[in-house]
């Protein structure tokens, strides 16, 4: 238990300073994942019954990712970036009328417009974190009834491949994982891509609409026909599912908090709704589970997923996906048409 408790407060911290960092640098983070997950796959099937190499692999990985941070110049992250700091350029005018000299204001003339766009050029409004709430509360109750439905959906899976066979019941583990993380890598690259032309609402209810499909799926699979190779097959819906959301997500965050410079406590309180989702999605799967049955299990798991994308479609509003150009360009290029200094 106190493992968990520690676990959940990592990820509560990690996440959004993973978010903010790729905000204010950039790239990809699926590769490092599938990798970990295929070398945890080998050293289980082959030192069966003795796993507790796979722990010794995943503690080598957190310490290589902190080294790696470490070695992230400092000068390569924008931090207002990072935040979602917008600078406002509310008035940024240079007067062109001749001074008494005859030059022309901004030229040679009076200072005072240089001085009034370099002061706005440089100035950044943070919200207060009481007006984050107003608006975005709504997003962080999509998020926990979201894994509140899909987390327990996994755990019961690998369960049900377990009783098949239990020596390759941890290698099936690993290729469910894996499974996962090839669907969600390029699903993730797609949406990245495309999502500003078909919009992040459309996307966000088929990630929600996948959810009960998969969970019937599996019902039916663990009814009908409970076979290894078919239940692993079932992540290729989670791989969709989670590409849509898990980046989509940020996204979404972004845009609401954009100017506020707050993104990176929204994002943790947001992640902190996720880890909750999670947990009790868990107990919620297992408690079914064995008072019932798993078939049942699934199918309350996806009828949870059905309202949420009720939700989503009839009482959330999600905002636009066309990009909105960076506030602090816009300024720099005024700035820089004006021939007026500006601060970075």
């Amino acid at each position: 238990m106190v493992c968990a408790a520690l676990e959940g407060v990592a990820a509560t911290v990690f996440l959004p300073a993973l978010m903010s960092l790729l905000l204010g640098v950039v790239p990809d983070r699926e590769l490092g994942s599938v990798l970990l997950t295929v070398l945890a796959g080998v050293i289980a099937g082959v030192a069966y019954p003795n796993v507790e190499g796979i722990f010794y692999l995943l503690g080598a990985g957190g310490v290589a990712a902190a080294v790696f941070v470490m070695l992230i110049p400092a000068e390569t992250i924008k931090h207002k970036r990072a935040r979602q700091a917008v600078v406002t350029v509310e008035s940024i005018t240079v007067d062109s009328t001749p001074s008494i000299t005859g030059a022309v204001d901004g030229e040679g003339g009076s200072d005072a417009p240089r001085q009034r766009a370099a002061a706005a050029a440089s100035h950044t409004r943070y919200s207060r974190y009481s007006e984050l709430f107003r608006s975005r509360g709504i997003v962080a109750l999509l998020t926990f009834m979201y894994h509140l439905s899909n987390a327990g959906v996994t755990p019961l899976v690998t369960q049900l491949i377990a009783h098949e066979d239990e020596r390759t019941g941890l290698v099936f583990t690993s290729a469910v994982l894996c499974i996962f993380y090839f669907v969600q890598a390029p699903t993730a690259y797609l949406v990245g891509r495309y999502c500003e032309r078909v919009g992040y609402k459309p996307l966000l209810l088929v990630a929600h609409l996948i959810l009960p499909v998969r969970c019937t799926t599996v019902a039916l699979l663990a009814m009908y026909r409970p076979n290894q190779y078919l239940l692993a097959a079932t992540q290729v819906f989670e791989g969709l599912g989670a590409g849509i959301y898990d980046t989509l997500l940020p996204l979404v965050v972004k845009r609401l908090v954009q100017g506020t410079g707050r993104f990176g406590f929204t994002f943790g309180f947001i992640i902190s709704c996720w880890r909750l989702g999670h947990g009790l999605s868990l107990l919620l799967g297992e408690s079914i589970s064995q008072a019932s049955s798993y078939e049942i299990a699934f199918f309350t798991l996806g009828g949870l997923g059905l309202l949420v994308t009720a939700l989503l479609a009839l009482c959330v509003h999600v905002p636009p996906a066309k990009a909105v150009e960076d506030q602090r360009e816009i300024t720099q290029e005024v700035a820089a048409e004006a021939q007026i200094p500006t601060r970075h």
